[in-house]
């Protein structure tokens, strides 16, 4: 199993965060920290009991999740537009150890909150979205166990992709002496392919002619 993480690298931070995932793991959130407004609610019956409502607050509040993509997300403008700060980012590959592939889930997505129906299991309220999220390709990592410093190793980093926009167009060297958030990003990549090639992690340049141009 392969998931891919979504990175920017625009600063000193984005840097050092992008080497501690190499180094340390993936830091997990609890489902107030993502950018849904809507994460983790679910509709239900005004006379379901507030004692059962509060219950399952607390369920889902025990659980730290880890977002993650597919492949197939490497191929959306959206991703890198949102995600890797338009392009001038990374994606980071996986590839999942066998004994954390049981608590990864693929996200499905609704129409509507409203068909959703089963809080028998908080693990599936986390795991549902609204349609208008599906370009994500979304899978996640679960967990209600106590992770140290709420990180987790999912399995081995076998390559990073780096983003350069404009690569593909004849006037890209043009483009380059007026783009200043392009020149400082290239001075950031050349860092970490330097610390990737340190720690014999594979790397290279995404061709964004891939785009499947879902939007």
């Amino acid at each position: 199993m392969k998931l891919y993480k979504f990175r920017k690298l625009e600063n000193c931070q984005d840097l050092e965060r992008i080497e501690s995932i190499v180094k340390n793991g993936f830091y997990c959130n609890d489902f107030f920290s993502f950018n849904d407004m809507n994460e983790g609610v679910y509709p239900h019956d005004e006379n379901l009991e507030e004692r059962i409502a509060s219950d399952f607050f607390q369920a889902k509040k025990k659980y730290k999740i880890c977002s993650f993509s597919t492949e197939e997300a490497m191929k959306s403008e959206l991703m890198w537009g949102h995600y890797a700060n338009a392009g001038k980012g990374v994606v980071i590959e996986v590839d999942v150890d066998e004994k954390y592939q049981s608590k990864v889930y693929p996200v499905k997505y609704l129409p509507s909150r409203e068909i959703l129906t089963n809080f028998s299991d908080a693990k599936v309220v986390l795991t549902t979205k609204s349609r208008s999220w599906s370009y994500k390709k979304e899978s996640r990592f679960l967990s209600n166990d106590n992770l140290e410093n709420n990180t987790v190793k999912l399995g081995t980093i076998s390559k990073i992709y780096f983003g350069i926009p404009f690569k593909s167009w004849t006037n890209y060297d043009d483009i380059l002496k007026e783009n200043k958030p392009l020149k400082k990003y290239l001075c950031y990549k050349e860092k970490l392919e330097s610390y990737l090639a340190s720690q014999n992690i594979n790397f290279e340049d995404f061709d964004f002619k891939q785009f499947n141009g879902e939007m």
